[in-house]
Formats: C-alpha cells, sequence, structure tokens
C-alpha cells in the first residue's frame, strides 16, 4: 500500500480535500442507485404486476431520477401516477364528462368495444363506449373499491415495493463500489 507524508501544517488541508472527495463519490454513487431504481420499476415491478398498471406506457416511462445536492430522487410526475401509486377511494369518484370520456377512449382503445359494421361515423361504436364507461364508473363508485386499490393502503404502491426490495441494497453496493470498500 503506497504512503504519503504530510507536513503537519498541511494536514487539515489535506484530509478536508479527502472527506470532500469521499463525499463526492458518494453522491455520485447514490445517483447511480436512484437511475438503477428507475430501471428496476421498469423492467421488474411493473411487468410483474397483474394486472399491469399499462394503458398507453404513460406511467411506465414518466420515471425520472432528479438530482439534488445530497445525491438523487426518482419519482414518477405524470398525474395520472398519483392514482396509479395510491388509488382512489369510492367515495372521491365524481362520474362526470371528462371520467367518462377516458374510459370511454380507454374502451376502445383495449378493444372491449369492437367497432360496429356499418357506421361510417362510428357513433353507434361511440355509444357503446360510453355504456360500458358508465358501468364501469358506476360500478367502480358503487363497489366502495374506487381505482386501483390492489393493497390495503390503496394503489399499486410501486415505488413502495421499489423502496422496501431493491433501493437500500442498491444504495448500498453502489457506495461501496465508489468508496472502493470490499
Amino acid at each position: 500500500m503506497p504512503s504519503t507524508t504530510i507536513d503537519l501544517s498541511q494536514a487539515g488541508a489535506h484530509f478536508g480535500a479527502l472527506v470532500d472527495d469521499r463525499r463526492a463519490k458518494a453522491v455520485a454513487a447514490t445517483r447511480i442507485a436512484a437511475a438503477h431504481c428507475v430501471q428496476t420499476i421498469q423492467i421488474v415491478i411493473i411487468p410483474a404486476r397483474t394486472p399491469q398498471p399499462v394503458d398507453r406506457g404513460l406511467y411506465r416511462a414518466g420515471w425520472k431520477v432528479g438530482l439534488i445536492e445530497s445525491g438523487a430522487t426518482f419519482y414518477n410526475d405524470n398525474p395520472i401516477a398519483a392514482i396509479i401509486e395510491r388509488g382512489v377511494r369510492a367515495g372521491n369518484i365524481k362520474i362526470g364528462t371528462k371520467l367518462l370520456n377516458a374510459l370511454a377512449a380507454w374502451v376502445v382503445r383495449k378493444g372491449l368495444v369492437a367497432r360496429i359494421k356499418n357506421d361510417a361515423q362510428g357513433t353507434a361504436t361511440a355509444n357503446a363506449a360510453m355504456s360500458m364507461a358508465w358501468a364501469i364508473a358506476k360500478k367502480a363508485k358503487a363497489s366502495g373499491k374506487g381505482f386501483h386499490n390492489r393493497f390495503a393502503g390503496g394503489g399499486q404502491q410501486i415505488m413502495s415495493e421499489c423502496n422496501l426490495r431493491f433501493t437500500h441494497e442498491y444504495v448500498r453496493d453502489e457506495v461501496v463500489r465508489a468508496l472502493g470498500g470490499p
């Protein structure tokens, strides 16, 4: 192991620089760990869900890493993320035009309502989709379960699962690797 000789008058500056260097390496390691968490959410956790919280892939693609002074955070700022993560209680479901239009569009995208032949303007298909959307909304409200209430606390809780199963290990491994540990 190489040795270094330091004059006592320069010891404070030398060891201060070592602390700053180790801190910078640890911060960089936490940023790598946050990126690894985002990757795990997108590739491991979401595909393992039954049913998957995927319609057009907006939720899965919305995961990001945010850099902060002391490391990094990972988050999803897509408006649908809060609903998927924590769910919506039945009492908070307001059946209105926006909800019905969104559900009707989803019904058509999923192919739950087949395009009705001999209807060039699609009005019969739109009416059938709106009827199905109304039934879904009423069922969600009446059942008392709401939307995306998979767990007792509500929602899919994908970020919570990542934090419980993976985050601590990723941060530990990356910091140890960056600081040259065992």
